[in-house]
């Protein structure tokens, strides 16, 4: 599959994977309008909301530990 194609026709999600993960030379400023979308999608503004100070070690969501698990 051609990496622009997925570039031109994915989600945000997919769109940063691509250009971090797959793209050896993606310029600065497309990679800061690329984390743009990203933390502007509802599923990275749910997990930013529920990513608050607390206990060390729970099952809750709302630590770090737990939230990259889901």
């Amino acid at each position: 599959m051609n990496l622009e194609w997925l570039m031109d026709h994915s989600g945000p999600i997919i769109r940063w994977r691509t250009a971090n993960e797959l793209f050896t030379n993606f310029a600065k400023t497309n990679r800061s309008t690329l984390i743009k979308e990203l933390l502007d999608t509802p599923l990275a503004q749910t997990w930013l909301y529920r990513l608050t100070l607390g206990d060390f070690s729970t099952s809750l969501d709302a630590l770090d530990e737990n939230s990259f698990k889901r």
